[in-house]
């Protein structure tokens, strides 16, 4: 029961949280959800990773970071994606097949960003349904995907409409090291 709750959580919290009903790729990920093993806290970003943030939530496959103080200058809220693949080829097959689920209908950045071992790099706009309500606020969101090694990694980040995807290349750097230091 645990775990569907969890399941049910990330998508509304890291999928597309409109109002409609479960389609058949988001059945299919919370399938995957459901037989995630535990994946290691020590693949997640951890708390010397962000100025202004306090971790607010914890499951197996997302840690929920959240401002310490409601800072327009900082990020708002980040949530830090894992799941965890027998394979890279697996990985990356979820990584496909999902993108546009992935990405929260957000359209794709183009960017000359590049990190070693973040495969199949993608950042998009937030949530294609709230991006004109989350400017009219001072904020905008993004979503990271990529693959690293046998992870597919997914960031949610709510910020102040000034940040660039450029900035977030820092906590792709930081997930990428963490994954590949787990060895």
């Amino acid at each position: 029961m645990k775990k569907l709750f969890f399941a049910f959580a990330f998508l509304l919290c890291a999928f597309s949280a409109s109002a409609q009903v479960i389609s058949k790729e988001e059945e299919e990920i919370m399938e995957i959800i459901k037989k995630q093993d535990s994946i290691p806290r020590s693949v997640f970003l951890d708390s010397t990773s962000f100025d202004n943030q306090k971790l607010k939530s914890v499951s197996n496959w997302r840690h929920f970071w959240g401002a310490v103080s409601n800072n327009k200058m900082s990020l708002s809220n980040f949530q830090d994606v894992r799941l965890k693949f027998s394979s890279r080829e697996e990985a990356l097959a979820f990584h496909k097949k999902y993108r546009k689920l992935n990405s929260e209908y957000g359209k794709e950045i183009k960017t000359k960003i590049k990190v070693d071992g973040a495969e199949e790099l993608n950042i998009y706009t937030g949530t294609g349904n709230s991006e004109a309500l989350m400017n009219s606020m001072g904020h905008k969101s993004f979503c990271v995907c990529f693959v690293c090694e046998n992870y597919f990694v997914k960031f949610y980040v709510a910020c102040g409409k000034h940040v660039k995807p450029s900035e977030l290349t820092q906590y792709i750097t930081k997930a990428v090291e963490k994954i590949k230091s787990k060895k």
